[in-house]
């Protein structure tokens, strides 16, 4: 049995500078959450490390429950690297969070990988 669908995907982008932008993390996840058809439940947490250096911004950590389960990303901008996650219990379209994803972070190298939830367990009693 089928319990949800996750998206894992790892990526070097060109703008490290996005990596480190708070208010441009809330409005993708926005996007992402719009076009998964989901419901936030939370708001977007959104944590940013300390500086690496005096030229650079922390990344971030963001994070939102959402009805269906959660989204979220970690960011290395001294690296220009991020790892997003998004489960879901329902389907959702990896292709258009892909496609919005290049485009938004001017991804340079990326991979993915759907991971299908749900164990076949037989149940006690």
């Amino acid at each position: 049995m089928e319990k949800g669908k996750h998206l894992l995907i790892e990526a070097i982008t060109k703008d490290e500078n996005l990596l480190t932008d708070k208010k441009f993390i809330q409005k993708l996840f926005r996007q992402i959450i719009k076009l998964a058809k989901m419901k936030a439940l939370s708001p977007i947490l959104i944590y940013q490390f300390p500086s690496p250096g005096p030229k650079l911004k922390g990344g971030l950590t963001a994070f939102v429950v959402l009805a269906e389960s959660h989204l979220s990303i970690h960011t290395w901008p001294e690296k220009n690297y991020f790892a997003l996650d998004l489960f879901s219990c329902g389907d959702f379209k990896e292709k258009l969070i892909l496609k919005t994803l290049k485009q938004k972070l001017a991804l340079k190298n990326y991979q993915f990988k759907i991971l299908r939830r749900g164990l076949k367990v037989k149940r006690r009693g």
